[in-house]
């Protein structure tokens, strides 16, 4: 039997923005979206020219602290007050490789975090597409250490249609065969708005897998998920814990 792990993701590295991203782009994408971790651990996010509400309420990153072995007990023996070092399996691939190994994984399909919850309600279009190649070649070149093992999901930048139908063409030239949507609303439209209609149809033409996946959306504004509001009555009634981390990506 092949063991598949459907659901996998990557925690995305600077180098995205550093090294992937078309120059041309570097300094409107510093306004539009940029990620980065400080030498201290501190992750700095910018998203539509201000900072961005960090996606862990404490210095441990969820996203990517668990290794194989790893206990429930173990996680919450960390002290939330200091950064702790992420698994490098998160965003490289021989690591990832090895930790699949140790959990009897033959192959894992590879979705993205911080292009889940912040690239989304990024709202310059054309750095929005840059920012998807940039995105995208990274992920290629990852998975490139173990193509049948290590599958792409690449994203597409929904704020405009026909930017988005041009991004999913030239990454099914390449190989890949799923794109992630998520179900939040870009530039007021959700995904099923007949605007999408002709992405629609060639994401079905192309026979490409339609990957659609929630995201906790407590980081972005109140129109664009339910994430932020969820958090925000959470603060209200004193609930004193993330809310939204375990319901929205339900309500999406």
């Amino acid at each position: 039997m092949r063991i598949i792990d459907c659901d996998s993701h990557v925690l995305e590295p600077t180098a995205i923005w550093e090294k992937y991203l078309d120059r041309d782009y570097r300094v409107v994408a510093r306004t539009a979206f940029w990620h980065e971790t400080d030498e201290f651990g501190l992750p700095l996010t910018i998203l539509n020219g201000a900072s961005a509400e960090p996606m862990n309420a404490s210095r441990i990153d969820r996203h990517a602290i668990w290794k194989p072995g790893m206990t429930v007990e173990d996680i919450g023996a960390l002290d939330p007050a200091v950064p702790h070092p992420i698994n490098p399996g998160a965003s490289d691939p021989v690591a990832r490789l090895k930790d699949m190994d140790a959990m009897g994984i033959d192959a894992a399909v590879l979705c993205p975090t911080l292009f889940a919850e912040y690239f989304p309600v990024v709202q310059n279009p054309d750095a929005a597409a840059a920012l998807a190649r940039a995105y995208n070649d990274w992920m290629r070149d990852f998975c490139s250490a173990a193509p049948k093992r290590l599958v792409p999901v690449a994203v597409l930048p929904l704020q405009e249609v026909s930017l988005a139908i041009r991004e999913l063409q030239r990454v099914a030239k390449q190989g890949v065969r799923a794109v992630c949507i998520r179900p939040a609303f870009v530039n007021q439209r959700f995904p099923n708005h007949e605007y999408y209609r002709p992405l629609w149809q060639q994401i079905e033409a192309l026979g490409i897998v339609a990957c659609i996946h929630p995201s906790s959306g407590h980081t972005n504004p109140e129109w664009t998920s339910e994430g932020s509001y969820v958090e925000r009555v959470a603060g209200y009634l004193r609930i004193g814990h993330s809310v939204a981390e375990s319901v929205a990506p339900t309500m999406d």
